[in-house]
């Protein structure tokens, strides 16, 4: 095994860890800052900062988890265009899902970004996509072509798009879209 091609794949725990933590992770800094020591953490209109916060988290999570996909993607024998294709859908579904005011992967009511960065993220989502289809179809996912490769290009696609997806899911449903509750006695 090549541990030094293997080693980034480590990006995909801490991507994880920071979309499971998002709603508190931010926590520690804000209560321990001298720079954040004047926030007002009790007041209302401050809350909605903690939401971006969240938010944000969540998002670097996601790059982390990014990364480290299209890594072991191509670690694994994937072409490059087909290991970056399960992320690049990944982030373009999110847009579309803001665009459709469901709001961000934690809630925070947004509306995405101003255009053309939606559209385009859209559009590169389809192109990107239909090139994995068309290579699933005519069998060019491999650099070394073997008999499990469309099985296996499938599993990595469901699980580099479905966790950050259900974590999402598992926020909406768990947490307030301005995160954890928090105050100056402890984190909440």
């Amino acid at each position: 095994m090549d541990v030094g091609g293997a080693a980034p794949c480590l990006f995909l725990v801490i991507g994880f860890i920071f979309m499971v933590t998002a709603p508190y992770n931010w926590h520690e800094t804000l209560l321990t800052n001298a720079c954040t020591a004047e926030v007002p953490l009790d007041q209302e209109n401050v809350k909605p900062l903690f939401g971006m916060l969240t938010h944000a988290a969540f998002f670097i999570g996601e790059l982390n988890w990014g990364m480290a996909s299209v890594h072991l993607m191509n670690w694994l024998g994937f072409e490059p265009a087909l290991a970056a294709a399960p992320v690049v859908v990944l982030i373009s579904s999110g847009i579309v899902k803001i665009k459709l005011g469901k709001g961000g992967p934690t809630g925070l009511p947004i509306h995405g970004p101003p255009a053309p960065v939606p559209q385009l993220a859209i559009l590169l989502g389809l192109v990107v996509f239909s090139n994995a289809v068309h290579a699933c179809a005519t069998g060019g996912v491999k650099r070394a072509p073997g008999p499990n490769d469309l099985a296996e290009y499938a599993a990595g696609c469901a699980a580099i798009f479905g966790v950050p997806h259900l974590l999402s899911q598992y926020h909406l449903a768990t947490s307030p879209w301005t995160g954890a509750p928090i105050s100056r006695g402890k984190a909440a």
